[in-house]
């Protein structure tokens, strides 16, 4: 598929996206604008953005008037709006790996100048990740107890 600059005006949002963007992800999303561009493609079918409709909001916010899109006007309206869930659907699926983002955010100069990630959120992640060094005994059958008996359920362990 080949990409192609569109003017901004010339395409409308898809009236059936059941995607929204609250007010925080657009200006978001302008900073990321703003700090790498675009660096993913919007998808157009006949006259109506199926893709990147809080990317083309973003940039419509900076001032911008194109963007590189995909054109697929050649398929159905039931391609279309197929590709338009599962675009959105597929997105939600992922799971973030925590411990693999705080290592990225880490080693980053400033890691909240990074669109999507603010001061609350990175100490959020970091206080939900940071386990006390504590040395853990090896134990096995013999190992000393304080107790016999839970105190909560009343087990007994054996002797």
């Amino acid at each position: 598929m080949e990409l192609k600059t569109i003017r901004l005006t010339d395409y409308q949002p898809y009236p059936k996206n059941p995607n929204l963007h609250p007010d925080h992800q657009i200006q978001e999303l302008v900073r990321s604008l703003g700090i790498f561009g675009q660096v993913k493609n919007i998808v157009v079918w006949q006259g109506y953005l199926l893709a990147g409709h809080g990317v083309v909001e973003a940039a419509r916010q900076r001032g911008d008037t194109e963007l590189q899109a995909v054109d697929v006007s050649h398929w159905t309206q039931e391609q279309a709006e197929a590709f338009l869930v599962a675009d959105n659907r597929l997105a939600e699926l992922a799971i973030m790996d925590e411990d693999a983002l705080l290592a990225v955010l880490q080693s980053a100069s400033n890691p909240t100048a990074i669109p999507g990630i603010d001061e609350d959120y990175y100490a959020q992640l970091i206080a939900r990740l940071s386990v006390p060094d504590v040395d853990f005994p090896e134990y096995d059958e013999n190992v000393e107890v304080e107790y016999l008996e839970c105190p909560k359920c009343g087990y007994k362990w054996p002797k």
